[in-house]
């Protein structure tokens, strides 16, 4: 099988991003980074009637994948390479209390506005602040398992380097430095097995964006080809059908609209009004009709 040109949209402060590109890197697979503001608005993407606001994104040929599950679980497949899914809690977890650890008197008003709207609810500095020492204690009880049990005897949590490592790891490479005190010291094999991780980061073939729409437009729509949707769907949706698909956790202000394309177990793809298929895991998402976009 011909994989068609890949392309990853982000930016490098995102951990999702990050562990997608380490995912790409581990497979080996050719791909191009296309750089995206860490913050609303992207003209790029409304350039396309893309308002799904989360990052990362990853296009392959015209199909373009939003949520890091599915995306994974794309490139795992285009592999065949496993999933192992039951690691990827811990690094949920470690993203969770890592994030907390930012210094938010660091933090600019216009990013915390972005946040406030991305999470669906007000970020104040001073409550930030009273949450560090809850996140720190529960950061480092998941470092004190990494470097006591995953990494007692091993340098990798499989034995050899894998998927597994980056779902446990893929938010320490950014916000291990953020956890004082602690230090190679205190957990030295946690800290050489970031040191890993971060040689799977290198990106070495960035475009304009302008390059990446090209890619995705000129794609004809044979990659990931699926049947129509049942007429009898639990949903009452029917191929063709205007729909609305939003994240159920952050980022319900920006739903995604489009053509229904298809819905399967755990996929749905809709068609939007700039030409892209964009891809979405159901798991997590709501799906409803709309009488127009």
């Amino acid at each position: 099988m011909t994989i068609p040109e890949i392309v990853l949209y982000g930016y490098e402060q995102s951990p999702y991003f990050l562990k997608v590109l380490s995912v790409l890197n581990l497979f080996g697979l050719p791909h191009k980074v296309c750089n995206q503001p860490m913050m609303l608005p992207r003209p790029d993407f409304l350039s396309l009637d893309i308002t799904y606001r989360r990052i990362p994104l990853l296009s392959i040929g015209n199909s373009l994948y939003c949520d890091s599950s599915l995306i994974i679980q794309k490139l795992c497949e285009l592999t065949q390479n496993e999933y192992h899914k039951e690691w990827e809690f811990i690094g949920k977890e470690l993203f969770q209390f890592g994030s907390a650890l930012l210094n938010p008197q660091s933090l600019p008003d216009d990013f915390l506005k972005d946040r406030s709207d991305l999470l669906g609810r007000p970020l104040n500095r001073e409550a930030m602040l009273k949450n560090r020492p809850f996140a720190l204690t529960y950061f480092t009880a998941h470092l004190d398992t990494i470097e006591t049990q995953f990494l007692k005897e091993k340098k990798f949590v499989l034995g050899n380097l894998s998927i597994a490592d980056i779902h446990v790891g893929f938010a320490l490479i950014n916000y291990l430095k953020l956890a004082h005190p602690i230090s190679p010291q205190t957990h030295p094999k946690v800290y050489e097995w970031v040191g890993e991780l971060q040689k799977l980061t290198t990106i070495t073939n960035r475009v304009s964006f302008a390059e990446a729409k090209q890619i995705i437009t000129s794609h004809p729509c044979e990659f990931d080809k699926e049947p129509s949707t049942p007429d009898n769907h639990y949903l009452g949706l029917n191929k063709g059908d205007l729909v609305s698909v939003l994240p159920n956790d952050t980022g319900k202000n920006h739903p995604q609209k489009g053509q229904l394309v298809f819905i399967k177990h755990n996929e749905a793809c809709v068609l939007t009004a700039g030409g892209v298929f964009v891809h979405f895991p159901l798991l997590g998402y709501y799906i409803c009709k709309l009488n127009k976009l």
